[in-house]
């Protein structure tokens, strides 16, 4: 005799239905799931999902259970609009038929958007336009990757559409002028050139309405313009489609010193020119792996003292593979990042002929593996212990534009730029914050700190220095920023030019219009 089923419709947020005794008494044999309309699961996958809820003497929690993993197994692969439902029937030769209705997208709108047109906004979600099917992992990484533009951000707000299987967007947008200009000033530079730096930058986050962000950099010292100009600019191309990014870079020092203050990759006097392609991988729980291939251009010009050259002009050509991701714990921020280089010698000034004559020891195949990771805990609502890492590893002699540097604001702070260093080494920064005391858009907090590094030359020479001391950090909306540290050193090794018990005053003012 057939058994007969009563239509139930579950959803993914639907509470279990319960059973009556009497339902659960019954017992049959089932063969089989029928899924009506089912289009984006295949066969196997189906089969995979309602394999436990087959076989003989089953009772309708069975298949109340079975109709449950067909809708975790749409969850499971994003499919987040989607309905499976038990019509009524009678079950005949042991078969389950269930419907299941696919929505897709209806109406596709977007919403207060001022400094971007509505192409802009819907080419940056491809998956979101009418007919298609919602995913939500699909437009969550769209909506990730999307905002990580600086003057416009995006929301998707799901309706039901007017007709059933339709679902409507809205797409919600904050942008601002993508048009930005900076002026920087630190205390970075070299008692040769003069302490202060002084830096202009523009930036344009939405180039020809297709979220191109194009930016560029001077930078120099307002007491010797002529001795120390720097230039940079960048460029960061997003391919919606794949989730990945394009970025070239370009600089040029005429400096012959360690730089610091935000052009890093301006490392002596010379140029610059660098590609990368940013790859973004499937998340892992709540992190966020990316591949970055790079491919550099570095020139070093020579260096002369009284019209002599001492130090011959060298180009090295890195090709680079970085991988890095970061993610949210409890209470918690967690960052990590590895990556591996060597150099392609053969370019104008960077064959191996070149390399001997600017360091017989050092190699033109030169391998350096540079490694990061960064942990934020808050404690208790408003206060927090940063702790970082930052090295390289290089079994080679460098020279020096690719030796890690151990001092500076960004490194061991209460040293010189770029004081102390060589071709490997590693740094580790201890932070302690305050809540914020400010009010309304100014914001300020207090902050402690110990940081302390050790550099090694490929022959085993070491050296190691730290420090330690109390900053601040305050800042007005998006228009003010600054950025203060005094550090005392503690142990500044062999330095010959700073010494235990000295204070450096770190600072760092921006602002942006």
């Amino acid at each position: 005799m057939p058994q007969v089923l009563f239509a139930q419709d579950v959803v993914a947020a639907a509470p279990k239905i319960e059973l009556s005794a009497e339902s659960i008494a019954l017992r049959f044999d089932i063969i089989g799931y029928t899924l009506e309309g089912a289009t984006l699961l295949t066969q196997d996958e189906i089969d995979e999902a309602v394999a436990p809820f087959v076989g003989k003497n089953k009772d309708f929690a069975d298949v109340q259970r079975a109709l449950e993993a067909v809708e975790e197994a749409y969850s499971e692969r994003g499919f987040s609009a989607v309905r499976v439902i038990l019509p009524e029937q009678e079950l005949e030769k042991g078969a389950v038929r269930f419907q299941v209705i696919e929505s897709r997208f209806g109406k596709v709108a977007v919403k207060d958007n001022r400094f971007v047109g509505e192409a802009n906004v819907l080419n940056a979600l491809p998956s979101v336009a009418s007919g298609g099917v919602p995913r939500s992992k699909q437009i969550a990484r769209e909506l990730k990757f999307a905002n990580e533009n600086p003057s416009r951000q995006l929301n998707v707000v799901l309706k039901a559409g007017e007709e059933d299987g339709l679902v409507d967007a809205n797409i919600l947008v904050t942008d601002s002028d993508p048009v930005t200009w900076g002026i920087t000033t630190d205390n970075t530079g070299t008692v040769e050139t003069g302490r202060e730096r002084l830096g202009f930058s523009w930036r344009h986050a939405n180039l020809f309405d297709a979220d191109h962000v194009g930016s560029l950099q001077f930078q120099t010292s307002p007491r010797h313009t002529d001795r120390v100009r720097v230039f940079g600019g960048s460029y960061k191309i997003p391919l919606y489609g794949l989730g990945d990014s394009l970025d070239f870079t370009a600089g040029y020092s005429n400096m012959n010193s360690i730089l610091g203050g935000g052009l890093d990759a301006v490392k002596g006097g010379g140029s610059t020119l660098g590609a990368r392609y940013t790859h973004t991988l499937d998340r892992m729980g709540s992190f966020e792996p990316r591949l970055v291939f790079g491919l550099d251009w570095r020139k070093f010009t020579g260096i002369y003292f009284n019209g002599m050259l001492i130090s011959p002009e060298i180009v090295v050509t890195p090709l680079s593979l970085t991988w890095s991701t970061q993610g949210t714990l409890d209470k918690s921020q967690v960052g990590f990042n590895a990556s591996l280089s060597g150099n392609l010698p053969g370019a104008h000034k960077g064959t191996a002929a070149d390399f001997t004559a600017y360091n017989p020891l050092a190699n033109p195949r030169y391998k350096v593996a540079r490694y990061g990771a960064s942990y934020l805990q808050m404690i208790g609502d408003d206060w927090k212990v940063r702790i970082a890492l930052n090295g390289q590893y290089s079994p080679d002699t460098l020279i020096p534009g690719e030796q890690v540097r151990l001092g500076g604001a960004d490194a061991v702070r209460g040293f010189s730029e770029g004081s102390a260093g060589g071709d490997s080494g590693m740094r580790w920064n201890l932070e302690g914050y305050t809540p914020d005391f400010g009010k309304g858009d100014f914001k300020i907090q207090a902050l402690a700190f110990f940081d302390t590094g050790e550099a090694r030359a490929a022959d085993g020479t070491k050296s190691s220095i730290s420090g330690g001391g109390v900053g601040l950090r305050a800042g007005y909306g998006e228009l003010l920023s600054l950025r203060l540290d005094a550090a005392r050193i503690i142990n500044a090794d062999t330095d010959p030019l700073q010494e235990v018990g000295d204070w450096r005053t770190h600072i760092n003012l921006s602002v942006s219009f």
